[in-house]
């Protein structure tokens, strides 16, 4: 590992700004990433056509296996900081060439994970405009997203301060409506609350009985944590931060999971566990807006509101991230030295502009051409990086087992840099193979993905054999970069 000092807010327009942001701004940068909101909302239920009313059990468990990633997230992070992230935690724990790759794969991560929030931020708002008005749905909901991606642009191009600051309170907002309205379907549950859905009794669909469905459950509900780690890339800008991102990585997933727990198990006692399998498609598949209108009548537009809410914050901490990302490739000329420029405020600004096209071109594009609109392209990007994601965490836990066990430093905890990687590793694998949709004959509860869903598993396949191609180019061409994966850049630390 190679350190070096970075002075902050260089002249040279090429640094960040350095401990600017405390605690809670990167708590609430990793909390609003992970889009509580929409993950309650529109993913994680739909472990509910596998678990049932045991859908709680699952998340219990989704829960175990991503603090164990989170686990070696902050184990590599209290060493490592930098903006690089993920990938300088592979280049120091396996190989610099393989942390070029990850630098790559990671980048369509960035470059899908702001649109998915753009388009459901559109067809939320289009959909209610079209209701109460009759507005024509189409071009309300394309309106609504550029909008959206404008304000987002703004935001975050006022600086990591303003823009985490926001994050703080837009997720205060988010976590109260929902625990709110949790709270009151506990309430009208009455006699219903039982702790039997944290149990198999209710894993009782179809072809997906006991244990197969739990774990079906358990691989669906991880995708509502994806985004945690986008606390990450702040490390250089985070006050103490070798300290901060070590508490955060572990906080920011415990939070959410008992959060989405909460959601989850209100939503099952007042729908009802015995026939919970059935919840994903109640209201039309707007199950959420039904029970809110069930208990709050016209009070469902504050859950609206909360889900917009989400949709804005998780988009700022996603952009946030990448950005931040794609400026640590362009300071060790990975990508172009131009990205490694910053403003006034800090923003890497190229980087910014960048992912902001690309968003507009995702956004506007997948939701007018596939059939099914924005909520359907909003699956079909989130599959990808879902994909993505998930085999990137695989690959930092394996990083983690493999410094730890070499080097041995001071505070080597064989449960703690063993038994937890490798747990990690295990849960990973079957849930990356969801995400494609490949291996049923080894899990029943893997179904192929449908189209235009598994064109995302070969857009992701295609993605890592480029990544696998660019990362042999630069190691034989420029090594002196691949090399540089590995160095983290510290202010005095």
């Amino acid at each position: 590992m190679v350190q070096q000092d970075a002075v902050a807010g260089g002249a040279d327009g090429a640094s960040l700004k350095r401990g600017e942001l405390g605690f809670w701004e990167v708590l609430f940068q990793a909390l609003t990433s992970a889009a509580p909101g929409l993950s309650v909302t529109l993913a994680v239920i739909v472990g509910a056509n596998f678990a049932g009313g045991s859908l709680g059990l699952s998340l219990v468990l989704a829960l175990v296996g991503i603090l164990l990633v989170a686990s070696c997230v902050g184990q590599m992070a209290a060493r490592f900081p930098s903006a690089g992230g993920f990938y300088t935690f592979v280049a120091n724990g396996l190989h610099p060439a393989l942390g070029t790759m990850v630098a790559w794969l990671y980048l369509i991560v960035w470059a899908v994970f702001p649109s998915t929030l753009f388009l459901p931020f559109g067809s939320f708002t289009a959909s209610t405009l079209n209701n109460w008005w009759g507005w024509s749905y189409k071009p309300t909901w394309v309106v609504a997203a550029l909008v959206c991606i404008g304000f987002v642009y703004w935001l975050v191009g006022q600086g990591a301060k303003l823009s985490t600051n926001a994050a703080i309170v837009l997720g205060v907002i988010e976590f109260a409506i929902l625990g709110a309205l949790a709270l009151t379907l506990i309430v009208k549950a009455g006699s219903d609350n039982t702790l039997m859905v944290f149990t198999p009794h209710y894993a009782d669909v179809a072809g997906f009985a006991g244990l197969s469905g739990l774990i079906g459950g358990m691989i669906y509900a991880i995708y509502g944590f994806v985004g945690f780690e986008n606390v990450v890339p702040l490390a250089e800008e985070a006050k103490d931060s070798r300290r901060t991102v070590l508490r955060v990585s572990l906080l920011s997933p415990l939070i959410l999971g008992l959060f989405i727990i909460l959601c989850t198990y209100a939503a099952t006692v007042f729908f009802g566990p015995g026939r919970f399998a059935e919840f994903p498609g109640y209201n039309g598949g707007d199950a959420w807006i039904g029970i809110s209108e069930d208990v709050w009548g016209l009070g469902w537009y504050v859950l609206l509101f909360a889900i917009l809410n989400s949709a804005i914050a998780s988009a700022n901490g996603a952009t946030n991230a990448g950005i931040r990302h794609i400026f640590a490739m362009g300071r060790i000329q990975l990508l172009p030295e131009a990205f490694a420029r910053s403003d006034r405020n800090g923003t890497p600004i190229v980087a910014l502009r960048t992912v902001m096209a690309i968003s507009v071109v995702l956004t506007v594009v997948t939701g007018l051409v596939l059939d099914g609109g924005p909520l359907q392209a909003f699956g079909f990007l989130g599959t990808i990086e879902t994909c993505v994601a998930i085999l990137l965490y695989a690959l930092v836990a394996l990083s983690c087992l493999v410094w730890f066990t070499r080097n041995r430093p001071e505070g080597f905890n064989p449960f703690l840099h063993v038994l937890v990687p490798v747990l990690a590793i295990v849960v990973m694998v079957p849930a990356l193979m969801a995400a494609i949709g490949v291996g049923a004959s080894i899990f029943p509860f893997i179904s192929p993905l449908p189209e235009p869903f598994n064109y995302a598993g070969y857009i992701s396949l295609a993605w890592l054999v480029l990544g696998i191609a660019f990362a042999a180019w630069v190691w034989v061409a420029h090594p002196d970069r691949a090399r540089a994966t590995e160095t983290v850049f510290v202010a005095g630390e």
